[in-house]
């Protein structure tokens, strides 16, 4: 739930096929399913090519997220899981990539609260202690063509007020840890979506 204001201009497209001004769209106070978190802010905008194939945002700000991530975030309905990939044709060809193409510009993520909880292996789950940090986050190109995201320079993440363990029992914390990757493919490994 929440509020969103949406702002279309003319649909006119430009000389590269792409809507010639973007789509503005804000939410706020937005909740997140199950009552695992809100956001305060969504800013975005989108352009879109005339055919669907490429899609643009401008930027995307995300302001004061806190969310609670616990094993349920992953669990799948009967509804979403899917069957085993399409295995390799006669030819030795496998599935072609989307052929949508995709850039978000200017993604921020700012004043961001977030707490993991519950994974205690239960069930063969995952084993992990409890951990709650603060963040903020910014990046200036991600891209997603052929099956796979890039990005043109490097990334990092920087992670403040880290806490491990449960309240009480708490396992170790930090004032602040720094992450850095020459780019998201390297972080990736290379992996290829579909």
């Amino acid at each position: 739930s929440g509020d969103w204001t949406l702002r279309t201009p003319a649909f006119e497209f430009d000389e590269s096929d792409m809507l010639a001004s973007p789509i503005l769209i804000e939410f706020s106070d937005v909740h997140l399913a199950g009552e695992t978190g809100n956001l305060n802010r969504i800013s975005t905008a989108l352009k879109l090519s005339r055919d669907l194939t490429h899609i643009e945002i401008p930027f995307l700000h995300l302001n004061g997220l806190e969310a609670t991530i616990t094993p349920e975030w992953f669990l799948k309905s009967e509804r979403e899981i899917t069957s085993p990939a399409p295995e390799k044709d006669s030819t030795g060809s496998g599935p072609s990539p989307n052929p949508v193409k995709w850039v978000i510009r200017d993604l921020n993520l700012d004043g961001a609260s977030v707490s993991i909880e519950e994974f205690d292996g239960v069930e063969s789950g995952p084993l992990m202690p409890d951990m709650a940090f603060d963040t903020d986050f910014a990046l200036d190109e991600l891209r997603f063509a052929g099956g796979k995201l890039t990005t043109p320079g490097p990334i990092s993440l920087a992670l403040t007020d880290i806490a491990i363990g449960k309240p009480g029992t708490q396992l170790a914390s930090a004032d602040a840890l720094h992450a850095e990757a020459k780019s998201i493919q390297t972080v990736l490994d290379h992996q290829t979506f579909s």
